[in-house]
């Protein structure tokens, strides 16, 4: 049985997690009251930041869901955000827009590209989360202060440009504006919602796109770099070539290097410096 800590357990092959199914990352309570989960955001009662999404239990679900049932739903549901991105986007104002983008060092072509709307009722700009098929699964908000919401009933997907094809290289950064930064500076690029976030979703993304590199671009701190080796691992099999970046010490993200000057040229000679991302494959067990 796995150690628990603090009245945590991690999932195991066993035991695997009671929201999203997965044997590991995630923590369920020692009770069976409670799981952290950093892959499903939908139904979940706290956003823990890096840890995941926190879901309250009755002891009799610790089990893996039922996957008919989420099947059965997601098309209307899927529907209903899509067709609320899109009202979004139509509240857009320009002159309003064209500010924003200026307050945040961005584009406002690029934004575009990433469906940004504008949301009177949260007062807050929308951009749509999307599955490895391109529905619409769930909606971010983001405040003109810089607060981070999320639209109920959906969940964690990625940002992904209107006309993304298939590119050779491919950038993965965290967040809608870090991947209108990466946009801006001439890269074909997609965004996860967080450092933890739609690991699945992104892997079948990959398969679908088929890049001939993909770059994960990490923020400088602890939990960017774990979230980005992480993805790295579950990517390092079926792609061809893989590797991560940071940004210089002092820099936070993809967006302040982007402001702080940063050229295509420049970001490219980091991409041409990294290392090749590989695992090694031992023969010991792992839960």
């Amino acid at each position: 049985m796995s150690k628990s800590v603090n009245g945590w357990i991690r999932v195991s092959a066993s035991n695997p997690c009671p929201v999203c199914g997965k044997p590991d990352w995630c923590l369920v309570q020692e009770d069976g009251s409670a799981a952290i989960c950093p892959r499903t955001e939908e139904g979940s009662i706290q956003d823990m930041d890096e840890a995941g999404y926190l879901h309250r239990l009755h002891k009799q679900e610790h089990r893996p869901p039922s996957r008919s049932v989420v099947l059965r739903k997601a098309p209307s549901l899927n529907r209903e955000l899509a067709d609320l991105s899109d009202a979004f986007v139509a509240e857009v104002v320009e002159p309003q827009l064209a500010e924003f983008a200026q307050s945040i060092g961005l584009s406002v072509e690029n934004l575009r590209r990433l469906q940004v709307g504008w949301s009177n009722r949260h007062s807050a700009w929308s951009f749509p989360m999307r599955d490895a098929d391109g529905h619409v699964v769930g909606i971010r908000l983001r405040s003109n202060d810089g607060r981070k919401l999320s639209v109920a009933g959906g969940h964690a997907g990625l940002h992904i440009p209107t006309d993304i094809a298939a590119p050779s290289t491919l950038l993965i950064s965290e967040g809608p504006t870090d991947t209108a930064a990466a946009l801006d500076l001439g890269f074909a690029a997609i965004g996860r919602p967080s450092c933890v976030g739609a690991v699945d979703i992104t892997v079948d993304l990959m398969r679908k796109m088929k890049p001939s590199l993909v770059v994960i671009v990490a923020d400088n701190d602890e939990a960017g770099q774990k979230g980005a080796a992480s993805l790295a691992s579950s990517l390092a099999l079926q792609m061809k070539q893989l590797k991560i970046i940071t940004p210089a010490r002092g820099i936070k993200d993809l967006r302040a290097w982007k402001i702080g000057r940063a050229t295509p040229t420049e970001v490219k000679a980091v991409i041409d410096a990294a290392a090749l991302f590989s695992i090694s494959i031992s023969g010991s067990k792992h839960e």
